[in-house]
């Protein structure tokens, strides 16, 4: 199965049948990922969506600079291993 990214999947809005239920949000398809988001409005539910698939984002971004960073430090202490070795 090929990886999507959480930006190219679509925020669905839902209205409640009856008066006084929320609105409801899904990324995706209902039941691709298990989180609903609620909200007094429709506008209010997709926004909740929105603002926490950017937060998602910015996690996973953070988590591979961090993965590079080590990678990067890694590899200037093996190259400065080496070249102690070589001296």
């Amino acid at each position: 199965m090929a990886k999507i990214s959480i930006l190219d999947l679509t925020i669905h809005t839902w209205a409640p049948n009856t008066e006084g239920q929320p609105f409801v949000a899904f990324i995706g398809a209902p039941g691709q990922l298990p989180i609903v988001f609620k909200g007094r409005t429709s506008m209010q539910a997709h926004m909740k969506a929105e603002d926490w698939r950017k937060e998602e984002v910015e996690k996973i971004e953070a988590r591979e600079a961090a993965k590079e960073k080590r990678l990067s430090a890694a590899r200037n202490a093996r190259a400065a291993r080496k070249a102690e070795e070589v001296a």
